[in-house]
């Protein structure tokens, strides 16, 4: 653990309110691991293996934007939204106030560089975070928006305008918004993928690829203590889409860290892209082959014979500090958890992965 509240990365920096508690998860025994083991380059890190038991970690991707490349993307989507008439909606959202923080950040970059914008960042780094983050996100589904009906993204769209400004501050009455972003985004790479994803039905997301019905479920858990939970829930709502499919069907569980590692690293400072991918390939891959794990034994996993493929996504802001260059960053794992070796969720990254290398 690097000092005055910096965990290593394996050559990234995660600036962390609470070094002693990152990445550490006090609940199942199958959770605990202490963070100088999951955290420190070289020093008993939990390695993704090339399988197990289900299935095989098979890929991992990441996008990486400036604050100036976002708040054109944001000014994107948010127009889309002015023309289905949202206009009210917009001005009285969150991501208003998201927009004028990127525009001082962005502005602040070029008029006084990158020393002065680093500090008015981290000067109001929850609010900023959650600008840079969330304003990804949204922009993120733009494409998947204007795929479907004018209605559905009406509709999509007026759920996510609403919600509290930070995530805090969110109860079961008002985490609707940022759940329904998260299936959007989810909805965008299936799209960019070309394949048809068809938005709230009886499951989050529901599509086909290579001759197979998939049933999506997306969980947002507040923190990581209860990422067991949201994985039961996830396979017993899936269990029933699939007992009422007449067609070859799997499940797909999607899982956003994004909140729970929020809370403990704010932001990542890196010095490369390929330093930042190598990082976040090995840890966030534990997390991922956590939850596998941990679905093999939940009951309501072990009832499902159909489950094919596990998602783990996180989107942080980040610091290039070898550039100097602010970024906000995109990182997903996927891993093939078909228990009869199909390869069904290999099949189904082959298509995802390269809409990774877009923006």
């Amino acid at each position: 653990m690097g000092p005055g509240g910096v965990a290593v990365f394996a050559g990234m920096r995660g600036v962390t309110r609470n070094p002693a508690s990152l990445f550490h998860v006090p609940c199942a025994e199958a959770w605990r691991t202490t963070p100088d083991k999951f955290l420190a380059k070289g020093q008993g890190s939990r390695q993704p293996r090339g399988g197990s038991a289900h299935g095989v970690a098979h890929g991992d991707a990441v996008i990486i934007q400036t604050w100036a490349e976002l708040l054109a993307a944001l000014d994107q989507v948010l127009d889309f939204a002015r023309g289905l008439d949202l206009d009210e909606a917009v001005r009285g959202s969150r991501f208003t106030d998201f927009r004028a923080r990127l525009a001082d950040l962005a502005e602040l970059l070029e008029r006084e560089g990158s020393a002065a914008t680093f500090a008015r960042f981290t000067e109001d780094i929850d609010r900023h975070a959650v600008a840079l983050t969330e304003s990804q996100e949204l922009a993120m589904s733009l494409s998947y928006l204007r795929s479907i009906s004018r209605d559905q993204a009406e509709r999509k769209i007026q759920i996510v305008l609403q919600g509290p400004e930070l995530p805090v501050d969110e109860d079961p009455n008002s985490n609707h918004a940022r759940n329904t972003m998260f299936e959007l985004n989810l909805g965008a790479r299936l799209q960019r993928a070309g394949i048809d994803v068809e938005p709230g039905r009886d499951a989050d997301l529901e599509f086909a690829c290579s001759g197979v019905r998939w049933f999506g479920e997306c969980k947002r858990p507040y923190k990581v203590e209860t990422f067991e939970n949201n994985l039961a829930q996830a396979c017993r709502q899936i269990g029933v889409r699939l007992s009422s499919s007449r067609l070859a069907a799997r499940g797909l569980v999607a899982v956003s860290l994004s909140r729970p590692l929020a809370a403990r690293v704010p932001y990542i400072e890196y010095s490369s892209a390929d330093v930042l991918r190598q990082g976040l390939k090995e840890h966030v891959s534990s997390l991922v082959q956590l939850m596998e794990e941990r679905m093999q034994v939940l009951s309501h996993c072990q009832a499902v014979s159909g489950m094919g493929f596990l998602v783990g996504h996180l989107i942080m802001p980040a610091w290039d500090v070898r550039a100097r260059l602010p970024t906000t960053v995109q990182h997903t794992v996927c891993r093939d958890i078909c228990r009869d070796r199909s390869g069904d969720g290999a099949r189904l990254w082959t298509r995802l992965a390269p809409t990774f290398n877009e923006t």
